[in-house]
C-alpha cells in the first residue's frame, strides 16, 4: 500500500515498480529456499504474479 502511495506522489512508472518488486521477491526466494521452503515457494508464486502484472501494465501503457 505504501508503494502505491509513493507511486502516485513521485509519478514512477507502474511497470517499473512491479519489476522492482519482482527483483525483491526473487532475492527473497533465493534467500529462503534452503531453510524456509514454504516462504521460498510463496515468494516464487509472487514473482509470477508480479511478472503477469508487469506485462499487463506495460501493454496497457502502449
Amino acid at each position: 500500500m505504501i508503494g502505491f502511495v509513493v507511486l502516485f506522489i513521485t509519478g514512477i512508472n507502474l511497470s517499473l515498480m512491479m519489476a522492482g518488486l519482482m527483483i525483491l521477491y526473487i532475492a527473497n526466494t533465493i534467500r529462503a529456499w534452503n531453510n524456509e521452503r514454504i516462504m521460498g515457494v510463496i515468494s516464487l508464486v509472487l514473482v509470477v504474479v508480479f511478472a503477469a502484472a508487469t506485462y499487463v501494465t506495460f501493454m496497457a501503457d502502449k
